[in-house]
């Protein structure tokens, strides 16, 4: 039964990256949408890009320690 516990742990640190992500983007649209095309919204993206890999290590670390 251990031998299946990574599979379940990527599977939900999949599902919330990919709900995580399709937030995030759906903010971008609505800011490129809103705000004009100038360095703002580029740097929001990259932005955004960074807060979606802290997220995803954070989440990687705490799902370890609760041993999903």
């Amino acid at each position: 039964m251990t031998g299946h516990d990574p599979l379940i742990e990527s599977i939900l640190v999949l599902l919330f990256l990919a709900g995580f992500t399709a937030a995030i983007c759906g903010v971008a649209i609505l800011l490129i949408q809103w705000m004009p095309f100038n360095g703002v919204i580029q740097w929001g993206l990259k932005a955004s890009v960074v807060l979606i890999w802290v997220t995803t290590v954070l989440l990687w670390l705490v799902s370890g320690n609760a041993g999903f």
